[in-house]
């Protein structure tokens, strides 16, 4: 979805005579929330740089309401999840970048593989309730947008050496002139990993991020115009895995990696084109044309499976009941102990084509006491799987490639059409100030099946789904330091391509109410309730799920997510000291409020119970931060705490993620006013913990690193 007039560039009619066309935020800090009759929040380019984050999970985690579930301990494959909804792959929440949707195929294969670098990124808006009406494909849970430079002249060097040899190197040049203007960026950083494999082995990343804008006033006609062409390019090799950890080993060595392992390997490539019209058509209406092609290619190399017998799942939960599976996932034992080749193992090679492109007209018109935006936009996606199997011996440690032939374990293709018309009209009326918003989208899907398991087929099923989604917020300004506001919208997921025709579309109806105050310091307290008609699951890999299962959906009935989130922000200043105070809570209670048998990994197999919990969902979580600065030197520290969790639904086989707090340090020294260097300790403490058992066994979260860096302004 691509809303640059609304959320990502909001510009009057007006606002075009200033020669450029940059982005407004809705947002853009506390003064601008303070007024707004829905749940949002605005990270600035301010703390992105000051913090020095480069993985999204640590920079996301300090807005309320969000949750994550990490993985890896870099943010290279984020599960996020707003207000309670599942964090698998992100497949509940949108991903935009500069108001377009990120994700390699939001409606056809909706889990995010991809995700914006953050240092690509120079702020980010977080949006739930009413104010994510308008966007699609889900209006459940809340949309992240990730906004790009703004092309401003001038520019800056940034490198830094850390940890497990981390290098990285972030520039950016550009100039901004009354007619043309451009600007160029490009990223790189890379580590051999924090994990260790037998025998030794990287076990890290190498990530590349390239960037262009261009914008061009064009001549002609009483009212200015621009044309804006952004492209970008990125590109990782990660040598990642979905296997984890037995338990005890855990406990007992967090960081290693088993032998099983060694051949696991990501590769992708991303490209991204946009191309945007704008005219001021009279004082108080102005038009965007907006059109835009992503490609995202990505082959993963991973285990899979052994070639027969117990699942890695069970392997792992139960290590003295396979003892011979799991010597052999470490390499302590060949794969001739297991009779009949059922010791081997398969390693897949997913190989995936994605597209997302689209256009969108849309049109503001600002009058007295109102501000309407209305638009339509057509957008399209797909995915191609291309899967194949091979099979190893494990032999002496290694993986040794057998003699059995490449198994084509699925071609296919899934294509979504999405037509929307979409509006919003701000209102404001003395003290009150409304939202109302709604989009009506018809989503057109067909699945196309080639190749099962080495058999051909030639398959084809196509569905539709067309709704109606409402919403309605209101803002009482009780004094111009406080205001209350409330709000409510309809949830919805559409059906992807493929399902069944017993698969409902995820709806709920979501409820918001908060206050907010502003003056000598910033308070905000929002309560929320979402009363789920019937809430989805989605299979992947990243799940738990079998991958003759992927993207297979599954009804999950009624439920009930409900909690509060809340953030207390000010200064303090003592003998020419500053120090930064800020604190964001979240309480949120996510549970099934019927019974069913469950056929869902993500949910766990077998019997769930009215109040059974949602997986990934913490109960409670927070996010401390404070520090001092006086002059050239400033130094924050900021711990995160995150709650219990649990595994899957179903009491049986269901795991307990135990609470974890982690404390991170950053010192910021400016050598001039136009550089400055930066020392920052992840995990400051040391602390070994466990963030989860998916996709397959218990996964450490990130040991301690260190980095230092210096950036240089010109």
């Amino acid at each position: 979805m691509f809303l640059f007039l609304l959320f990502s560039f909001t510009v009057h009619a007006e606002d075009l005579d200033a020669g450029k066309l940059s982005p407004i935020r809705v947002i853009g800090g506390e003064a601008q929330e303070l007024n707004k009759p829905n749940s949002s929040h605005y990270i600035s380019e301010e703390k992105l740089k000051k913090q020095q984050d480069t993985d999204v999970n640590r920079i996301i985690k300090q807005v309320p309401g969000v949750y994550v579930r990490e993985e890896d301990g870099y943010g290279l494959r984020p599960n996020i999840s707003l207000r309670g909804t599942n964090p698998d792959r992100s497949k509940k929440v949108n991903f935009m970048e500069d108001g377009i949707l990120s994700g390699p195929a939001p409606y056809s294969a909706p889990a995010a593989y991809y995700t914006p670098s953050m240092m690509h990124v120079e702020n980010i808006e977080v949006f739930k309730g009413v104010s994510t009406v308008i966007f699609g494909p889900n209006s459940v849970g809340g949309t992240i947008n990730f906004l790009t430079p703004e092309i401003r002249s001038g520019g800056f060097l940034d490198g830094s050496l850390g940890s497990f040899d981390y290098r990285k190197i972030l520039g950016r040049a550009g100039h901004a002139g009354e007619i043309h203007s451009v600007m160029f960026q490009g990223a790189y950083h890379e580590t051999t990993g924090f994990k260790e494999l037998p025998g030794g082995g990287d076990t890290g990343f190498k990530q590349s991020d390239f960037l262009v804008k261009t914008r061009t006033r064009m001549r002609g006609g009483d009212r200015p115009q621009y044309l804006e062409l952004k492209a970008g390019q990125a590109f990782e090799d990660s040598n990642e895995t979905y296997l984890g950890l037995a338990q005890r080993d855990l406990e007992r060595d967090p960081y290693q990696r088993y032998a099983a392992s060694a051949r696991d390997e990501m590769k992708w490539h991303h490209q991204s084109y946009q191309a945007n019209y704008t005219a001021a058509l009279t004082a108080s209406s102005s038009l965007m044309v907006s059109a835009y092609h992503q490609i995202f290619e990505r082959n993963w190399n991973r285990l899979d499976r052994f070639a027969g017998g117990a699942t890695l799942r069970d392997v792992l939960d139960d290590p003295d009941a396979n003892l011979d599976q799991y010597r052999i996932l470490r390499g302590e034992e060949d794969s001739t102990a297991l009779g009949a080749g059922n010791g081997n193992l398969d390693i897949a090679r997913n190989k995936r084509n994605f597209y997302s492109q689209g256009v969108q007209i849309h049109h503001l018109l600002s009058l007295p006491n109102h501000e309407i935006h209305w638009g339509f936009r057509l957008h399209e996606d797909q995915i191609r799987h291309n899967h194949n199997l091979n099979r190893f011996a494990m032999t002496g440690g290694r993986l040794v490639r057998t003699g059995d032939p490449t198994v084509a374990a699925s071609r296919d293709r899934l294509t979504s059409v999405s037509k929307a018309l979409f509006a919003q009209d701000d209102m404001s009326y003395g003290r009150w100030r409304f939202t109302a918003a709604a989009r009506f989208e018809r989503v057109d899907n067909e699945a196309r099946e080639f190749v099962t398991n080495d058999v051909y087929v030639n398959k084809t099923v196509k569905n539709a789904d067309q709704f109606f989604v409402p919403g309605l917020g209101a803002l009482y300004s009780l004094t111009p330091e406080a205001s209350l506001f409330t709000g409510v919208n309809k949830g919805y997921a559409p059906t992807g391509p493929g399902q069944s025709d017993g698969v409902k579309p995820e709806e709920s109806t979501n409820y918001e109410l908060g206050f907010r105050y502003l003056k000598q310091f910033f308070f905000e307290t929002i309560g929320f309730y979402n009363d789920y008609r019937n809430i989805k699951g989605i299979c992947s890999f990243s799940a738990g799920c079998a991958a003759s299962s992927e993207n297979e959906e599954f009804n999950g009935g009624k439920a009930i997510i409900y909690g509060a989130e809340s953030r207390v922000r000010f200064d303090a200043f003592y003998s020419g000291f500053k120090f930064p105070f800020e604190l964001n809570y979240t309480y949120t209670k996510a549970q099934f409020d019927s019974e069913f048998q469950s056929g869902s990994p993500e949910w766990g197999v077998g019997l769930i119970k009215k109040g059974s919990p949602l997986p990934y969902v913490p109960e409670n979580q927070y996010t401390f931060s404070t520090g001092v600065a006086k002059g050239k030197i400033g130094a924050d520290v900021r711990f995160n705490w995150t709650g219990r969790q649990f595994d899957q639904s179903a009491e049986t086989k269901r795991r307990t993620v135990d609470g974890y707090g982690v404390v991170d340090l950053n010192v910021k020294y400016a050598t001039t006013k136009d550089s400055f260097a930066y020392f920052k300790v992840d995990n400051l403490l040391d602390n070994e913990y466990g963030v989860a058992y998916r996709p397959y066994g218990a996964r450490p979260g990130k040991d301690r690193t260190l980095l230092i860096g210096y950036r240089q302004s010109f």
